[in-house]
């Protein structure tokens, strides 16, 4: 008896699942390359947002802004100052003793809301901001001594 001829080469559903494998690597590829993507950006958004916020923070503060909301806009972010009054459960030295007093803290909160960046597999951000509270002192308007950085002599 006579056997058949050795094949020389694949057959169609073996190539067809060659292809199938080689698609599935891909596309797992390209889902990771996405998810790095967008995590890169979201990185450099948080990163951007914060050097906003310091920059606010650092900001030399001319005048008491009292009880006040300052918003605008830098490096392509909106932001958002608030200055409340801070009431400090003690009395100062300058109070007891009658003095005018120079300096008064404020607290400051500095809001900076990230981009919203989106994606199918993400899901989206609608809450993510960069905000930061200090407290700060600010001169009073009936004072015009020296800074508290800048001793008198």
């Amino acid at each position: 008896m006579r056997r058949g001829r050795a094949q020389d080469g694949f057959t169609l559903i073996e190539v067809l699942v060659a292809f199938l494998v080689l698609a599935l690597g891909t596309l797992a590829i390209q889902q990771a390359l996405m998810t790095a993507v967008n995590g890169t950006r979201r990185a450099e958004d948080r990163l951007r947002a914060e050097l906003v916020v310091r920059s606010l923070m650092t900001a030399p503060i001319t005048d008491d802004p009292g009880e006040t909301i300052q918003n605008g806009m830098m490096d392509g972010f909106p932001w958002q100052v608030r200055y409340e009054a801070l009431r400090l459960p003690f009395e100062t030295a300058a109070n007891i003793e009658g003095k005018p007093v120079d300096w008064i803290p404020r607290r400051m909160i500095v809001t900076v809301p990230l981009p919203l960046r989106s994606s199918w597999s993400l899901g989206s951000r609608r809450d993510a901001v960069v905000r930061i509270e200090t407290i700060r002192l600010v001169r009073t308007s009936r004072s015009a001594g020296p800074t508290p950085e800048e001793p008198s002599p």
